[in-house]
């Protein structure tokens, strides 16, 4: 009986072992090969329509790419060098905002890659304050390139600038307004209780 009883136990702990290590191969197996990452996918899209829907289109080079976390949710800045607009209104400098992974649609270029950019003009939301902002991704038919396609024209200079310089001066601006705003509520309402008191004491009965 003793005898019986080690060999069921041995032979149930062999079990658990067994489902142990096929435990284990997975989570290895698992960690070794990854599920891959979903990819980016577009519908496929014409120049024609590609500038159609864009709210402004540039040729430029790209300066600068860095990854910002606010505004939520994370993204990527993308400064361009901008060499000629051919719809709506760009700065000689412009931020565009980008998803921040190709994976996710976001465009990312090397520094002094030349691209035709094709963006929307979204606003943007931090706490309190709202911004606009030129968005494009994969999806928005961005060219690589430095020659224009001749359905683009022969386009327009840039306004003189940076884009980002333009923003924090009317972020400057802004908080000077309310600045203002407040100090002059605070103002009327001092004068207010002063000439309440002011009347107060003209009407006080002499003693």
């Amino acid at each position: 009986m003793a005898r019986r009883r080690r060999t069921a136990t041995r032979s149930g702990l062999g079990r658990v072992a067994l489902v142990t290590l096929a435990l284990l191969v997975s989570i290895l197996g698992l960690a070794v090969n990854p599920a891959p990452a979903h990819a980016c996918s577009c519908a496929r899209n014409s120049l024609a329509n590609a500038l159609d829907r864009a709210d402004v289109a540039f040729l430029g080079s790209l300066e600068r790419n860095r990854t910002v976390k606010r505004p939520a949710p994370r993204h990527n800045e993308l400064t361009f060098r901008v060499a000629r607009v051919y719809k709506g209104s760009a700065y000689r400098e412009q931020l565009v905002v980008t998803p921040p992974s190709t994976a996710e649609c976001g465009l990312d270029p090397a520094p002094g890659t030349e691209f035709i950019i094709f963006a929307t003009q979204q606003t943007r939301v931090d706490g309190s304050r709202q911004t606009a902002a030129l968005i494009t991704s994969l999806c928005n038919g961005n060219l690589s390139t430095s020659a224009p396609p001749s359905l683009l024209g022969n386009g327009y200079a840039p306004f003189s600038g940076s884009s980002e310089q333009v923003d924090r001066a009317t972020r400057v601006d802004e908080s000077v307004t309310r600045a203002l705003t407040v100090g002059g509520i605070t103002t009327l309402v001092l004068l207010a209780l002063a000439g309440i008191g002011l009347s107060w004491l003209w009407r006080r009965p002499a003693q």
